[in-house]
This record gives C-alpha cells, structure tokens and sequence, in this order.
C-alpha cells in the first residue's frame, strides 16, 4: 500500500477548541444514543494527527531498541558526514549472564555473509573501536562454508575493516575454531591490493598483535613469504626482538662446486669468470654494495674464504688453502656457503 501524501491535520490552531476527556469517558467509551462534544472529538482527532506526525518523522528519529527485531529484507545503512551508518553497542555481563553480549550479531547463512562492509571514498566499510576492560571491536562467526564477515575495501583507498583499539580492547580479535581460521584476509589478484594493512599507534602500539594459544603456532603464512613495504631502518637505529627489512637473509646459498646451487634463494647465477673467482648475482637487486656477506666453506676443510668486489646486482668470492695457494672454484667438490644481509 503507497504511503498517503498528506497528513491527516485536525485542531492544530490555537483558537481550537480541544477538551481532552476525563479518564472514566477513556475508559468507557460513548454509548449509543450518546452525542460526543466537539472538544472531545477535536481532541481524539488531533491526537491522531500528532502520532502519525510522529511516525511520519520516525526514520530522523534516533531509536533505542529494547527488544531483538528481525528484518527479512534486510538492513542498509548509510552514513552521512561524520555520523557512522551505524553504531552497535555490546553490553557487559549482567544477571549472571556467561558471556557478555555483543553490540552486532551476524549469521551467515548457506552461501551467505553474515555481514558485508565496503569501503567507498576513504571511509572504512566497517568501524569497530574495542571496549575500555577488553571488549572487543566486532566478531564473527563463520557457519558451515559461510564467512563471520566478509569487508570488501573501496578502490580509492577505503579500507574493507579498521579496528582501532582503546585502553586494553583489541580493535579486531580473530579466535579459530576446529580446522577454521579466526580471521581471513585476501588480497586481489588483479591490482596487487593487499588482504590486509595493520598501522602501529604511537612509539609501541603494534599494528597487529598475534599470538599462539597452547602448543598452536602464533601465525601461520600459507603464500611462503612475508613482504616488507616500508623504508629499511637506519644504520644507527637500535631495537630488539623486532624483525625489519634489513635484519634477515635477502640471498642464501649453499654451492657444490661441479654440480651447483644445491640449496638457497634470490640466487639468478653463480659462475667462474676466472678459476680464482666465484661470481654470484642476484634475482632482486641489493639497494647499494652496502649490504654485509658472510662467507663460510661448508663441508670443504682447510679453505679460508672471503668476498670482494660487491655490487647491488652481486658480488665475488675467492678463498687461499691453509697453505697460502688460491682456492679453484673450477675444480668439482668444492662446498661455499654464503648468506647476505642489508637494504633492498
């Protein structure tokens, strides 16, 4: 049914003449024969014009829901400046309740998303700011094959979810269960976008924290690789049990001599461009020659070995015998193991 055009107006002038019942008429009603006032029949009517007034304006209205609702087509909401589209509320543990209950609960269904958030400008698809004592941001809860929440980021940098925790409260909180991760992050193929971005607060606030429960590894990493984006600390930063882009191997190799690279990476070739010498380059690229080589002589005893003429694609390994004599690399059965440390 269309909803009326106009409202139904009735005694709104000031002159009018309303009388409101007195409570036994309420409770009573007319009865037949009875001939009701003017007043008291203005006053029926401009009541009813005030309540469809009020639930005419009902949508600008902010509403406090006291009793769960079930809404089979649905919920879109949009935000408009800063007033978020919507803001869900956990409450605290009460009556001797086991658990505490959260601000939004989303199932997903058989080949469905209990929740989808995206991004569009730079706003965030979704928000979720932990509580003070713990509480946490948002949770969801896969079912079956059906994702907990699945946050789709914009293409102008608008992220899929952003959690930002507050006093102890983590901003996003992903827990497994069974044989299902706590949380999935994809990233896309086809505009190298990544699954996620996690941005430290602060001097010590991390960007993401994980941890292992029991005898569980803290982070699992299924693409074999972890990228580091951000620029190399400097020579003269200190810090520790922190992993960056300088403090790891960028090239490893372990070489038989007459055979070749039997175990290693970033490793494009190693040739003899002179019995003396053994060249190594590189896939990717050092920064600069200032990376640090450690050079040892692996299996082969009585081989002292050394690295020179390094260069960002490379660099040289010559080694003497305890004797003094040169080492020829181009005699087979020879081993050299080498790893390389810097700034790519």
């Amino acid at each position: 049914m269309p909803k009326p055009s106009a409202l139904p107006r009735w005694a709104t002038d000031a002159l009018a003449k309303v009388t409101e019942p007195l409570s036994g008429l309420k409770d009573l009603g007319w009865n037949p024969g009875d001939a009701p006032t003017a007043q008291h029949l203005n006053w029926l009517f401009n009541n009813i014009y005030k309540w469809a007034q009020y639930l005419n304006g009902l949508t600008a209205e902010v509403l406090t829901w006291t009793a769960a609702h079930t809404f089979n087509a649905g919920i879109s909401s949009t935000g408009i400046g800063d007033v978020p589209g919507g803001l869900f509320t956990g409450g605290g543990h009460e009556d001797g309740a086991s658990s505490a209950a959260p601000g939004l609960m989303a199932m997903g269904g058989p080949d469905m998303y209990g929740v989808i958030g995206e991004g569009g400008g730079g706003a965030p698809g979704g928000g979720f700011t932990g509580g003070e004592d713990g509480g946490i941001g948002v949770t969801g809860q896969g079912t079956g094959a059906a994702l907990g929440g699945s946050f789709t980021g914009g293409p102008d940098g608008g992220g899929g979810v952003r959690g930002q925790g507050a006093g102890n409260g983590a901003g996003v909180t992903g827990q497994g269960s069974g044989t299902g991760a706590g949380g999935h992050f994809t990233g896309s193929f086809s505009d190298n976008s990544p699954g996620l971005v996690a941005t430290g607060g602060g001097t010590f606030g991390p960007g993401m924290r994980v941890a292992g429960a029991g005898t569980g590894p803290a982070m699992y990493i299924d693409s074999g690789r972890i990228q580091f984006l951000t620029d190399a600390p400097d020579s003269d930063e200190g810090f520790s049990n922190a992993l960056t882009s300088k403090n790891f191997s960028k090239a490893q190799a372990s070489i038989l001599t007459g055979t070749g690279v039997l175990e290693g990476f970033n490793i494009e070739a190693v040739t003899n461009p002179s019995p003396e010498v053994l060249h190594v380059d590189f896939v990717s690229n050092m920064a600069s020659s200032n990376y640090s080589v450690v050079v040892t002589s692996g299996n082969t005893a009585g081989h002292i070995l050394s690295h020179t003429n390094k260069t960002a694609s490379g660099f040289d390994i010559r080694g003497k015998t305890l004797a003094g004599a040169d080492v020829l690399f181009n005699a087979a059965g020879i081993y050299v193991d080498f790893h390389v440390n810097g700034a790519q």
